[in-house]
C-alpha cells in the first residue's frame, strides 16, 4: 500500500516522541515514497535519532539517486548508528535498465560518501545492479541444470549396470 505524505510526516515526527526509538527494522517497501518523502525521513532521523534501527526497507518505491542523497545529507552520524541495511532495490523511479544501472552506481558512491562522513556503515546500501543479477541468475541456472543432468546420467548408468548382472 501507499503511505500518504501526511503518513511519512507523522512517521518522522514519531521518532521524536521516543515511540519508535527501540525499533530494529522498518519496512516501507512499496509505499509510494518519493524523493520529497526521503527528505522528510532524513529530517525525522536527524532530529530524532533511532540508535537501534538496523534495517530500513525502502524497496519498490519512487526514489531516485537525488532522493537518497538528500536523505544521507540530512543525517547526522548519531542519526542511525546501528543501521546495517538500507534496502533500495526495485525503485520504480528508474524507468529502464540504463537508469537502474545509473541508480546502482550512484548508490555505490553515496555509500562511500556516507561512510566517510560517519553517517552510515559502509555495507548499509542494497540496490540492484541489473548486470550483476542477470549474471548471477544465469550462473546459478546453468549450475543447477548441469547438476541435474549429471545425477540423471549417474542413475541411468547404475540401472544399466544392475540390468547387466
Amino acid at each position: 500500500g501507499r503511505l500518504s505524505r501526511g503518513g511519512v510526516l507523522s512517521l518522522s515526527t514519531c521518532f521524536g516522541s521516543g515511540k519508535l526509538s527501540n525499533l530494529v527494522e522498518i519496512d516501507l517497501s512499496e509505499c509510494g515514497i518519493c524523493d520529497r518523502d526521503m527528505c522528510r525521513l532524513g529530517f525525522g532521523f536527524r532530529i530524532n535519532p533511532c540508535p537501534k534501527l538496523e534495517t530500513l526497507g525502502l524497496e519498490g518505491n519512487l526514489i531516485t539517486a537525488e532522493g537518497v542523497k538528500a536523505f544521507v545529507d540530512l543525517l547526522l552520524p548519531e542519526s542511525l548508528p546501528g543501521l546495517s541495511v538500507l534496502r533500495l532495490s526495485e525503485q520504480t523511479g528508474c524507468g529502464n535498465e540504463e537508469e537502474e544501472r545509473a541508480f546502482a552506481a550512484s548508490m555505490k558512491s553515496l555509500r562511500e560518501l556516507a561512510s566517510s562522513q560517519g553517517k552510515l556503515k559502509a555495507a548499509a546500501f542494497e540496490a540492484d545492479d541489473p548486470d550483476e543479477s542477470d549474471e548471477e541468475d544465469s550462473d546459478s541456472e546453468s549450475d543447477s541444470d548441469s547438476d541435474e543432468s549429471d545425477s540423471d546420467s549417474d542413475s541411468e548408468a547404475e540401472e544399466d549396470e544392475s540390468e547387466d548382472e
